[in-house]
């Protein structure tokens, strides 16, 4: 695997990790008004369009906003389809009865159904990169020595725990100095997370539930170690502190402090942490 291939596709969202229900009244107001509304808009134009509208595109593009917007907000009172429909018949610029029928409001609920978890876990994990990329401490954590790197940060040793058995540089790597080197990471990341104030933790952007600070390490070591079902990046429950683990035991780190306590920890333990590499490229979609 390639250290600059991203671990986790940024266009790939869980939707199902986030509901419209889970966002506050104001990030659904923002997502309504930064997404939500436009996206709407153009689903009805090009899949609906009881105005014939989408043949004067794109001068027409935001012929169905009202109509999106009445949707946008019948949806955070928890619409089902019954009043949808009824929400779409009781419009006046419906003058067509075909495109009221149950089978044309049935086609569409679909359609918005589906739209709608995509469109908010994009936005939400659109809005939390770019609140982490405002950070002011990043930091590439890495055993790689640059001074004696090969290409970019190769420095001929191992890159994963599936290497344990072989042979780097002249050496072997043994299981426990795998172990070892792991829990270096471990006890850097840990006290950085301490010097940061963090205690509690969401991973990726699921908001349903949080963990505390063993949980996250546990979770830290099995994305280390490649294991399926694992996390490959967490936030704290503020986005004032965040971890990311990248292919080939690449890590960073972002914080609202200067994690210089961390740094001391990682440098002590033989890493070489690089605060010069941010944000992490994981943060950018």
């Amino acid at each position: 695997m390639s250290e600059s291939d991203p671990a986790v596709d940024s266009s790939a969202v869980n939707s199902a990790l986030i509901r419209l229900q889970d966002l506050t009244r104001e990030e659904f107001g923002r997502w309504s008004a930064e997404a939500g509304r436009a996206e709407l808009a153009t689903i009805l134009l090009f899949r609906w369009d009881p105005d014939q509208a989408a043949n004067e595109y794109p001068e027409s593009s935001t012929a169905y906003e009202s109509e999106a917007h009445s949707i946008v907000l019948g949806l955070w009172m928890n619409d089902d389809r019954e009043t949808f429909g009824r929400r779409l018949r009781g419009n006046s610029r419906l003058r067509a009865e075909a495109c009221v029928a149950d089978e044309v409001l049935d086609d569409l609920w679909r359609l918005v159904d589906n739209w709608l978890p995509r469109s908010i876990g994009h936005w939400w994990r659109n809005t939390s990169m770019q609140r982490l990329r405002s950070l002011p401490f990043h930091c590439h954590l890495i055993k790689y020595d640059v001074e004696h790197a090969i290409t970019h940060f190769d420095d001929g040793t191992w890159t994963s725990i599936s290497d344990v058995g072989d042979s780097f540089n002249g050496v072997v790597l043994t299981m426990a100095s795998y172990l070892m080197a792991e829990q270096a990471h471990l006890d850097s990341l840990r006290a950085m997370a301490v010097e940061s104030g963090a205690s509690r933790f969401r991973v990726e952007v699921d908001r349903s539930a949080t963990m505390g600070l063993d949980e996250l390490m546990d979770q830290v070591r099995s994305a280390l170690r490649e294991e399926p079902a694992c996390g490959y990046w967490w936030t704290s429950e503020d986005f004032d502190f965040a971890i990311i683990v990248g292919y080939d035991y690449h890590l960073y780190v972002a914080s609202h402090v200067e994690c210089s306590h961390g740094l001391e920890v990682a440098r002590a333990a033989g890493l070489h942490p690089r605060v010069q590499d941010g944000p992490s490229p994981y943060l950018f979609p």
